[in-house]
C-alpha cells in the first residue's frame, strides 16, 4: 500500500468514527430532562404565558418563575 491510499484510508476512517458519535449523541439529546433554563434579555413586561407559549414546543413546563431587579 502507499502513503496516499493509507492517508485515504485513515481520512475515511476518521471521517467515520466522527459520523458514529454525531449518530450516538444526537439521539440521547432527545432523552434529555432539564430541571432549571435561564433565559436572560427578556422585556420587562413579558409574563409567564408569553414565555410558557414559547418554550411549550420544547416540552412539558412546570412552573415558570420571573424575577426582576
Amino acid at each position: 500500500m502507499n502513503q496516499g491510499h493509507t492517508k485515504w484510508m485513515e481520512e475515511v476512517w476518521n471521517q467515520r468514527e466522527k459520523n458514529n458519535l454525531k449518530r450516538r449523541f444526537s439521539k440521547t439529546w432527545y432523552h434529555l430532562t432539564v430541571k432549571n433554563v435561564f433565559v436572560g434579555g427578556i422585556k420587562e413586561d413579558s409574563e409567564g404565558h408569553h414565555l410558557r407559549d414559547y418554550f411549550k414546543q420544547y416540552g412539558k413546563i412546570e412552573v415558570i418563575e420571573i424575577v426582576t431587579d
